[in-house]
């Protein structure tokens, strides 16, 4: 499938694909060729220069003044149609074979840049990496992992699957609580209407801000909406090395980014979930939890119903064309690394209150037949969409934000009274 064709897109990715008008991109292979005409020291000015001069043709602006290279392609209109749009025409000119998600993990022009530096023709044959143990496996190393792993999914042995990539992810570089550094937020939206929502995404093969971009559209401009990412997606990042390390560096980075005085949900859609629980308890541990907890169908690790659903549900996830998001190395074993740490975990009672939003479709008509909705734990408020797994974060994104924000107001109802 050629990367304008959406068509045959795996559900959860069908967000991010679709029909749109482009103009034509600056040239086959055109940067490529000029940055391995420039000095050095010049590449990364000439990539800036290209990046943006790309990004003003997708939003349909005549100049590039306007656009500076540290804000968020978010706040300068993007979608997930138009950073799949910058992302053919970047491939178009570098010869590159881009991830749809490559504007969404590097969200700036300087950002993007820099990685489009980094992996030109130029730049590969003269560098050498600071540390090679965080280097990524030669690509038959990479390949046979992703054929492996998805040889198994296609032999319905899913738990395998993940075991497998899981043993490959404990070969990875880690960090420990010692060296945690909050990391960076992505603005979904700047609205004013309290509480502010912060969402952590799941810890799938896609893990990344853009699974919330159409949630937060369907929110409306008056919610303020904000997510980052968790470290183990791209090459030479490093893992957690345990809960603990994950729930410090969850904890840090909301804290740097949220003020004790404002009022904050935290939200998370399938496993992201276990994020935003395991964010929430060590918060109100430190006497700066959350004012609420959004679950949108978080299925809790090593419950049946949880056995049932996962070999379709790990199956709609990692088998997308490799047009649209290659299950390479990097991200497999990020995921792996994730469901290891999590394979024990049982959530913490926690004193937020919870809204539980689960779907009432099932993955497939075999599901009615056994149990296989999520079932939380702890404490919580119910809500029911029309949707299933993916698409309540997808085509049924509006229904799902309608109850988020029902809820959420009568939280701001309560706390002013």
């Amino acid at each position: 499938m050629r990367s304008g064709q959406a068509a045959s897109a795996a559900p959860i990715l069908r967000g991010l694909t679709g029909e749109r008008k482009r103009a034509a991109a600056s040239g086959e292979h055109t940067l490529a060729r000029r940055l391995a005409e420039v000095d050095v020291t010049e590449r990364l000015h000439v990539c800036r220069d290209f990046v943006r001069a790309e990004v003003a043709k997708v939003l349909g602006r005549e100049g590039t003044e306007e656009l500076a290279d540290t804000t968020s392609f978010k706040d300068i209109g993007f979608d997930s149609l138009a950073s799949v749009d910058l992302r053919n025409r970047l491939s178009e000119l570098t010869g590159l074979r881009l991830p749809v998600t490559v504007v969404f993990d590097h969200p700036t022009v300087q950002a993007l840049a820099e990685h489009l530096v980094t992996r030109s023709p130029a730049a590969t044959e003269q560098s050498r990496p600071a540390h090679p143990e965080d280097v990524a496996p030669p690509i038959e190393s990479d390949a046979l992992v992703s054929a492996l792993f998805k040889q198994a999914l296609r032999a319905g042995r899913a738990a395998e699957a993940l075991e497998f990539i899981g043993a490959a992810s404990s070969l990875r570089p880690r960090f420990g609580s010692d060296t945690v550094t909050a990391l960076d937020r992505v603005v979904l939206s700047k609205g004013e209407d309290g509480p502010g929502l912060v969402c952590l995404p799941s810890v799938g093969v896609l893990s990344g801000v853009q699974q919330y971009y159409r949630f937060a559209d369907a929110l409306g401009e008056n919610r303020s909406v904000s997510a980052f990412t968790v470290p183990g997606y791209l090459p030479g990042e490093r893992l957690p090395d345990s809960l603990d390390t994950l729930a410090e560096l969850l904890s840090a980075t909301v804290r740097r980014h949220w003020t004790t005085s404002e009022p904050y949900v935290l939200l998370g859609h399938s496993s992201g979930g276990w994020l935003a629980h395991l964010a929430a308890a060590r918060l109100e541990n430190e006497g700066v939890g959350p004012a609420g907890i959004v679950l949108l169908d978080t299925y809790v690790p090593g419950h049946g119903e949880t056995a049932t659903i996962l070999p379709e549900l790990i199956s709609d996830m990692v088998e997308a064309s490799e047009d649209i998001a290659p299950t390479d190395y990097t991200r497999l074993t990020g995921m792996g690394w994730y469901f290891r740490l999590f394979a024990d975990w049982e959530p913490e009672a926690v004193s937020a209150p919870t809204l539980f939003v689960r779907p009432k479709e099932a993955l497939r008509d075999r599901h009615h037949q056994v149990a296989w909705q999520a079932v939380w734990p702890l404490p919580h408020r119910s809500a029911a969409v029309s949707a299933n797994h993916f698409t309540i974060t997808g085509d049924a994104v509006a229904a799902t934000a309608a109850k988020v924000v029902a809820w959420m107001d009568e939280l701001r109802i309560e706390a002013s009274r």
